[in-house]
């Protein structure tokens, strides 16, 4: 991921919800399983930033969570299969 997109002004609010969102679905180290988190909807907010003024629909959200997921599960496939990527 873009190790740094939180210092910069480059995306708009709709793309750093994006970003954090895959961030969230691709860290797993900063996950908490607790009665209260398993409970909890991935949709109430959890990937929304402080300083925005609108949230994305939930639809969308969800694709994005979908996307990240896979894209997360290809990535883990290919490096535990030593997957070479050729230029």
């Amino acid at each position: 991921m873009l190790p740094a997109w939180h210092q910069t002004m480059y995306f708009n609010d709709v793309e750093r919800q994006a970003l954090q969102i895959a961030e969230e679905m691709t860290d797993i180290r900063r996950v908490s399983v607790t009665p209260t988190a398993v409970n909890a909807s991935p949709f109430s907010g959890a990937a929304q930033l402080e300083s925005r003024d609108c949230r994305l629909p939930v639809a969308q959200e969800a694709a994005l969570r979908w996307l990240a997921t896979t894209t997360n599960t290809l990535n883990r496939l290919a490096i535990g299969s030593r997957y070479v990527v050729r230029p």
